[in-house]
């Protein structure tokens, strides 16, 4: 046998060996692809307490960009946001009554798909509440 035609007939082996223990490798991970619609959100802290003029900084996670809003329905403004906009938000309360305590929510919403690689789009929400005390 002449050893230069064994170097010919084993020069595409390692190759194969290579691809096939790939393939074995990626058939044992069962690999699975999460659902969109199962994406969410959180954000923390969940709850506070504030006097009139204290702030609490909230951070948002498990999202890409998000939407930070509060109850407006109200015709007394009870808060106010740094911003409406990206994952880290400073709410300041404005509540100056002194007796009683009152309840706000502070919403925060973040959106995936609805792009060329993903027709349908999918939002998550996640609430904090913020305990306006005398």
């Amino acid at each position: 046998m002449n050893p230069s035609s064994s170097r010919r007939r084993l020069s595409g082996w390692p190759l194969v060996a290579v691809a096939a223990g790939l393939a074995a490798l990626l058939a044992a991970c069962d690999l699975e692809v999460g659902d969109p619609s199962d994406f969410s959100i959180t954000v923390e802290p969940k709850t506070t307490s504030l006097r009139q003029g204290q702030s609490q900084q909230f951070i948002a996670y498990g999202g890409n960009s998000y939407t930070w809003s509060i109850d407006t329905s109200s015709t007394q403004r009870w808060a106010i946001l740094d911003r409406t906009d990206g994952g880290i938000v400073v709410y300041t309360s404005l509540h100056s009554e002194t007796n009683s305590t009152n309840l706000l929510v502070l919403t925060v919403t973040s959106s995936i798909g609805g792009d060329s690689t993903n027709s349908q789009a999918y939002s998550a929400t996640a609430e904090a509440y913020i305990y306006h005390v005398p």
